[in-house]
């Protein structure tokens, strides 16, 4: 019972049929114990008994005993069972072996009898236990590598041990030549059972979590990524839509960047795997270049890199860039500078605009330009434990954003 206790929280299949197997021990090992006193055995006598005094209590132990045996191992073969079809011949083969053992508490011969000289003497079906133990342990080792398909090398040994030592006792108490140890080996197998029933148990409950975790985090990258692909495409077209009207070479021009433009990002996208921060960099240049295509926007792009040899999550540069410029520069002349370096552990890239923070955008694009920055943030701790983080400079004027990525991540991703 401490085994169950310690594991309450998070307890192995079935656990109430090993809560029954455990009352059924402890019965055992009182009927074992009183057996063992009635057969004349000193250290455990409680009171005198002559030896025909002793042969009826001692035959009515016997029989309860070799009755509740096998119903110990059935009690843990029927969780593991594949279906009910194989549970009823199971249950089948305990009510046998009861009914071939339990009249002896009354006198009958035909398993086994105690003489009045309190000697024991096995009658002609009084191996029928000792073949249903072994039928028993069988099933349940075969029933438990196809309940747990996946369970590990040490595992296996295990129960390969137990069915072992089981059979080794069965044939020793069926020949005489090792007896007296069934009831032992009973209450270790039941013991490592349940440990190995535990084990196994919180080692697929721990994969399950994991696969679990595992869903969750793809399922969300899949909603980022739908929300994020539009809303670059929206930008693109509305900037090659106004040129169009003006500028019909720079039109064609910027529709061939927009092609380069959508390869690569679409490429990227069929992945969550980390990119190195240059092809991230090259994204958005390629965004730029279709912004700089609006004539009326002069936007001055400088770059400050000190740090390039890190990977990043794909698109997690361009949205803030995109977010700069519509919101730092509408309008008007800005400066936008794109740096990166490396600062207590983390790789930092940093993008700063001179901007006032506001803009004339319509209602509806700057949600769109919201939902980009704060997917970046989300897609940046799913994938690399990385943070963004943004505002206003009081003094210089603009925004500043600042995305911090931990330099472990570089070192696993190689």
């Amino acid at each position: 019972m401490t085994f169950m206790i310690i594991n309450r929280d998070n307890p192995p299949p079935s656990s109430s049929s090993f809560k029954w197997a455990f009352f059924l021990l402890t019965l055992l090992i009182i009927l074992n114990y009183l057996d063992v006193m009635f057969a004349g055995d000193t250290r455990y006598m409680i009171f005198d008994l002559t030896p025909k005094q002793a042969a009826i209590p001692r035959q009515i132990c016997a029989a309860v005993k070799y009755a509740i045996q096998p119903v110990i191992i059935l009690l843990q073969l029927l969780i593991v069972a594949p279906s009910k079809r194989y549970k009823l011949p199971c249950i089948t083969l305990a009510v046998i072996n009861a009914a071939v053992f339990l009249p002896a508490a009354f006198g009958a011969k035909f398993a086994f009898y105690i003489s009045p000289e309190n000697h024991f003497h096995r009658g002609p079906i009084g191996y029928t236990i000792f073949v249903v133990l072994l039928i028993y342990v069988g099933l349940l080792y075969q029933f438990s590598l196809e309940y747990f398909h996946k369970n590990r090398t040490t595992q296996s040994l295990l129960l390969i041990s137990l069915v072992t030592l089981a059979v080794v006792t069965a044939f020793g108490e069926a020949t005489d030549t090792l007896s007296g140890h069934t009831v032992e080996v009973i209450i270790i197998g039941t013991l490592a059972y349940y440990l190995y029933l535990t084990s196994v148990h919180q080692h697929e409950m721990r994969t399950e979590v994991a696969e679990k975790k595992l869903l969750i985090a793809q399922q969300e990258m899949t909603i980022l990524r739908e929300q994020i692909q539009p809303h670059f495409i929206y930008n693109s077209l509305n900037i090659i839509r106004s040129l169009i009207r003006k500028d019909s070479r720079a039109a064609v021009e910027s529709i061939d960047n927009f092609s380069d433009y959508l390869q690569a990002h679409f490429r990227t996208l069929r992945h969550d795997a980390l990119i190195d921060f240059t092809q991230e960099l090259d994204h958005v240049k390629a965004f730029l270049s279709l912004a700089e295509a609006d004539k009326k926007r002069k936007t001055q792009i400088i770059y400050e890199l000190e740090e390039t040899d890190f990977k990043v999550p794909p698109l997690c540069l361009e949205p803030i860039v995109e977010n700069a410029i519509l919101h730092g520069t509408n309008d008007q002349d800005g400066i936008i500078t794109i740096a990166s370096c490396k600062e207590n552990g983390c790789f930092v890239i940093e993008v700063r605009d001179n901007g006032t923070g506001e803009s004339s955008l319509a209602e509806g694009a700057k949600k769109r330009v919201g939902i980009g920055v704060e997917n970046t943030r989300r897609r940046l701790k799913l994938l690399c434990g990385g943070t963004l983080e943004m505002q206003k400079s009081e003094q210089e004027g603009g925004t500043r954003v600042r995305i911090l990525i931990p330099e472990t991540d570089k070192e696993e991703t190689k």
